[in-house]
């Protein structure tokens, strides 16, 4: 980041492959997989962190930074706006060469359908830990919360989803 501010390009397609992607699939799984208003998202946070580069501080990891980035402004859409889910979509991880892909496929697409569910705080502390991989404290971060926030956060949304997901136990344990 610190290239960045001192204007250099190359600092900034780095950054922009090293975590597209990524930012991505959060902000359709926060979305819905809305995809016309997940793109706006990024396209407006990446054009920002290309305008702006001063505004993120050095000394902070860039990473979580980024990620509150892009979940304020995820948030900021719900706000305006109740977004409907427009497609269908595989969720998290799925390995297309394993045998029971269309189990983990049908569970992931319930999963998906669950999460929709709870509230956008509750979604957001699940994708960020399991996903994005997040320590807890760095979701408190993100969240803006104390951490004992994301710990009840997380606890609520596992118990949720564990009961609705309950039938669906055998195939998660056959995987």
């Amino acid at each position: 980041m610190k290239r960045l501010q001192n204007q250099d390009v190359k600092a900034f397609d780095e950054l922009y492959n090293r975590y597209y992607s990524k930012l991505y699939g959060f902000v359709l799984k926060m979305l819905k997989y809305n995809k016309p208003s997940s793109d706006d998202i990024i396209q407006e946070v990446f054009l920002k962190l290309y305008q702006y580069p001063e505004r993120f501080d050095i000394s902070k990891k860039f990473k979580p930074w980024i990620y509150t980035v892009v979940a304020n402004d995820c948030r900021k859409s719900f706000r305006i706006k109740e977004l409907a889910p427009l497609e269908e979509a595989d969720s998290f991880f799925i390995d297309s060469n394993s045998d029971n892909t269309s189990d983990l496929s049908e569970f992931m697409k319930k999963l998906n359908l669950q999460l929709n569910k709870v509230s956008l705080e509750q979604k957001e502390v699940f994708i960020l830990k399991h996903q994005a991989g997040f320590s807890l404290k760095e979701i408190a971060e993100i969240q803006n919360c104390a951490l004992g926030t994301v710990k009840s956060r997380l606890h609520s949304v596992t118990k949720t989803l564990a009961e609705e997901l309950e039938p669906h136990k055998e195939k998660l344990l056959h995987l």
